[in-house]
């Protein structure tokens, strides 16, 4: 659990807090048994100081490297299919580089969040240095210092990402978003 209105996080970075119960069940159905997937669906909406108590109740799950691998692909799989039910088919023609950051951002916010409302902009308006600055924004309303320090640092990453990108497709001669 990494702090603030996170829920308890398992694998790779799946906030089950956030995650809903049904997206819960469609990662991990079929990866554990039963009773852990009943012990993880509990998790569900369980979000801040909650978390800590369902981490010291639940401590003795273990998921192997394979399950927390396959767990982590099929999280990106359903909420990289929300989130092109929620933004459009236009999300498949970007440019690979900028999909993984549109990715990385849906993972960590979830595909239904107001915060990304400026992904529709950038598919709107094709403006990738305003793509950009709003992912670098996103840092500053992050509150806790602890982790400013470290969204600061992966919300410039991801900025640069999509600005080099559109620099390299620039200089070949190709875009990054076509229709």
């Amino acid at each position: 659990w990494p702090g603030g209105a996170s829920g308890p996080t398992v694998g790779i970075g799946i906030d089950l807090g956030n995650a809903g119960h049904d997206n819960i069940k469609r990662i991990f159905q079929g990866l554990v048994d039963r009773n852990v997937l009943a012990a993880l669906l509990s998790a569900s909406k369980t979000r801040g100081a909650a978390s800590q108590r369902w981490i010291l109740d639940h401590g003795d799950i273990e998921l192997t490297d394979d399950v927390v691998d396959k767990a982590f692909r099929r999280m990106c799989w359903i909420y990289w299919n929300d989130a092109v039910s929620v933004y459009g088919n236009r999300l498949q023609t970007l440019d690979h580089t900028v999909k993984g950051v549109i990715l990385s951002l849906i993972v960590h916010h979830g595909p239904h969040s107001s915060d990304l409302a400026f992904i529709r902009k950038y598919l709107d308006d094709h403006n990738a240095v305003a793509f950009a600055t709003s992912i670098e924004a996103m840092e500053a309303r992050t509150s806790r210092p602890t982790l400013a320090a470290a969204f600061k640092k992966r919300r410039r990453s991801e900025s640069e990402v999509v600005m080099l990108a559109v620099s390299y497709r620039r200089n070949s001669h190709t875009e990054v978003y076509s229709d």
